[in-house]
């Protein structure tokens, strides 16, 4: 029996030895995996409290490039949002229109750092627990559980690669709904040719504004305490698509109605100035009667100037003459 004991106790002093992961040990783990990647592509299906799946297809790559698109169901199939940099856009193939949003960045948690560091947060909170383990295929999935909202949050991770295989969520009112992540790969060699939208020749484009709401003229001169400058010309085939308010900055948007590879938007934003100084221009023009300020902003001109007690900034894609003149059209119709 002495004998059996010893044999026992060698037996397992080299398992107890080998601790198994704790929650910060999976977190850690998390973010590096996350950390090395370029790129990452897969497939989600978010099976909701109703008991409807949508099914999506997403593909990321660094710096801030994401797309997704729906596959299920059908009356949803082929709905697409698109973040190459610069602006967002929605695509939605039932309405055949395209909305962009220019300067609207990744929301926060939107990539795959984000969404790891987002966890590491909370483990830092001491909020996550390791609340379980599954093995499936041969693989060990980690259970990390939190609670937010007044619900509960149970993502697990895969050690195969210390990727997120299934988000499960208990919201406050008992409501369930998860979402399970297939075909997974990394590092492919994606390039930012693979973000682009292919519109039909028929798509219709809205110019949108990040952070704004729509308004009516009548609201916009209303906020400005006078009527809003309007352009008399506009490049050929664009037209009013949108009056925004954003703070106290009215956003009058223009675009093309057939998106395509032509398609382009300018934004005019104009609110009442409060004698701060102007960003320092690369140089001065004249447009018509009105001397403006030239800024480059990337690859963008943007003009600026004052007038009427109004600070106007308009750019877009467009050329700088196409600017230029718009800026001397200007006009103030009465209310």
């Amino acid at each position: 029996m002495r004998g059996y004991r010893k044999l026992l106790f060698l037996l397992l002093v080299p398992l107890l030895g080998c601790r198994p992961p704790d929650s910060a040990d999976v977190v850690r783990r998390l973010v590096a995996a996350h950390a090395e990647l370029q790129d990452y592509q897969g497939r989600a299906e978010i099976q909701s409290p109703d008991g409807s799946t949508l099914q999506v297809a997403f593909k990321f790559l660094r710096p801030g490039y994401h797309l997704t698109r729906v596959n299920a169901p059908e009356i949803l199939a082929g709905q697409t949002t698109l973040f190459d940099g610069q602006r967002a856009w929605f695509w939605d193939p039932h309405r055949g229109a395209a909305t962009a949003y220019e300067g609207l960045g990744l929301p926060e948690g939107g990539t795959p750092d984000g969404f790891a560091q987002a966890v590491a947060s909370l483990q830092a909170a001491g909020r996550v627990r390791l609340a379980g383990v599954e093995r499936i295929a041969g693989v060990s999935l980690y259970g990390l559980e939190w609670e937010e909202g007044g619900g509960r949050r149970r993502l697990w991770v895969a050690a195969d690669a210390w990727l997120p295989s299934r988000l499960e969520a208990e919201q406050a009112d008992g409501s369930r709904w998860q979402v399970v992540y297939r075909e997974l790969r990394t590092n492919t060699g994606l390039t930012p040719e693979d973000f682009r939208l292919d519109l039909p020749p028929a798509a219709r484009l809205v110019a949108g504004v990040a952070g704004a709401r729509p308004i009516t003229e009548e609201q916009a001169a209303g906020i400005l305490g006078t009527a809003p400058g309007v352009p008399g010309r506009l490049p050929p085939g664009m037209a009013l698509t949108g009056v925004f308010q954003a703070g106290t900055t009215v956003v009058l948007l223009y675009g093309r109605e057939a998106a395509g590879p032509g398609a382009r938007a300018i934004s005019l934003a104009q609110r009442r100035h409060e004698g701060e100084e102007l960003a320092a221009p690369v140089e001065m023009a004249r447009a018509g009667e009105r001397v403006v300020a030239i800024l480059q902003a990337g690859e963008s001109t943007v003009l600026r100037w004052i007038e009427r007690g109004l600070e106007f900034t308009l750019l877009g894609e467009a050329a700088r003459e196409e600017l230029l003149d718009m800026a001397a059209s200007l006009d103030f119709p009465e209310r």
